[in-house]
């Protein structure tokens, strides 16, 4: 995931829980994104930001 992946992500959980992700934090998230596009069958990160921001128990 690039750098501007991530940050388009760390935004979107910004905006939906006001969380600021920063150092380990952004390496968890980057992991656990990766995770939630497998399980959920995204095929790319685009797919994975359509579904949790039209989705909001896909964020969770």
């Amino acid at each position: 995931m690039s750098v501007s992946e991530l940050a388009a992500i760390k935004a979107m959980v910004y905006q939906h829980c006001g969380l600021l992700l920063e150092g380990i934090a952004s390496e968890r998230l980057s992991k656990a994104v990766q995770s939630n596009m497998i399980e959920t069958a995204c095929a790319s990160l685009a797919d994975y930001r359509q579904l949790i921001s039209q989705n909001s128990d896909a964020f969770n």
